[in-house]
């Protein structure tokens, strides 16, 4: 039952530092927003990886923002990779290879939903 608490604890604290890292990153990106105000999110209307990633060279807000919610999206992943290297290190065979099923499922659903709009 020890070893249960513990992955549990190592998991919220995974999944804190994902939300608390998106929420500062989406913060930053608001704040930048309102200090230095240019009415630029007509070109963003459905930005891809090379948008965002463009924009984030130039500081621009938007592109921090959606870089937030990215990380955001991410979290999840962040628990499924944790649970991984916890099962992993516990020896238990059977939950780290469903867990990496579910990571390479969740993989799969991202590259449908990135190339297929």
């Amino acid at each position: 039952m020890q070893d249960t608490s513990k992955i549990e604890k190592h998991i919220s604290v995974a999944m804190r530092i994902g939300v608390v890292v998106s929420a500062a990153v989406m913060l930053l990106g608001f704040v930048l927003l309102l200090v230095n105000y240019q009415d630029n999110f007509a070109g963003y209307t459905n930005p891809g990886f090379v948008e965002i990633f463009s924009g984030l060279a130039s500081f621009n807000p938007y592109s921090i923002m959606l870089l937030g919610i990215f990380l955001l999206i991410l979290t999840p992943v962040l628990r499924i990779v944790t649970c991984i290297i916890l099962f992993a290190k516990q020896k238990d065979k059977l939950y780290t290879i469903i867990t990496i099923l579910v990571l390479l499922i969740l993989a799969i659903s991202f590259a449908v939903g990135y190339f297929i709009h």
